[in-house]
């Protein structure tokens, strides 16, 4: 599991990681769950001059080497490739959900590799019995220092404000009120 903040290189070294797998005749696929992602990640193989096929929805599958899967049609695919030699997961923090741990499952003999900006889920389960050993990435404020990731300015609400007063729905304040305190 390589846990790396936004910014920090996840996706191009997992380019570098199925490039390496191709050059030496092995299958890969990366995973995502949206279709932004999906896109965004294509971008990002042609910039890397990496030729991929595209397993999703309304796409036409090839027999390349390097696969960028949705992993919502992967799922419902399983028996129609080949098993490859390594998986990249992308938001590996979802990993736990069925549909990622069907094709790990089913491809069992893969290579597997997370990548995460955020290693914690919220439920609290682990991710220990997919991930062996957890790799941590350089640091927000390193990428910044070194000019890879410009600095910001935060703000937020200052502690003192009285919130008594705005009104709540399940549990989130009315934004209008909200605004206006």
């Amino acid at each position: 599991l390589l846990q790396a903040p936004t910014g920090a290189g996840k996706t191009a070294l997992a380019c570098h990681m199925m490039a390496t797998a191709a050059s030496r005749g092995l299958s890969s696929f990366f995973l995502v769950h949206q279709n932004e992602l999906l896109n965004q990640t294509s971008k990002s193989l042609w910039h890397n001059k990496l030729q991929h096929g595209l397993i999703a929805s309304g796409r036409s599958t090839t027999d390349s080497l390097v696969q960028l899967a949705s992993i919502q049609t992967l799922k419902n695919r399983l028996d129609h490739f080949d098993p490859p030699s390594l998986i990249i997961i992308d938001e590996s923090h979802r990993a736990l959900a069925k549909t990622y741990q069907d094709i790990v499952a089913k491809y069992n003999k893969a290579k597997v590799v997370g990548l995460t900006d955020t290693p914690r889920r919220t439920d609290g389960k682990g991710l220990g019995h997919l991930f062996e050993d957890i790799i941590h990435g350089p640091s927000i404020r390193y990428l910044i220092d070194a000019g890879f990731l410009c600095d910001y300015e935060l703000f937020g609400v200052p502690p003192a404000v009285d919130t008594s007063s705005i009104k709540t729905t399940r549990g989130d304040y009315d934004a209008k009120e909200a605004a206006e305190v």
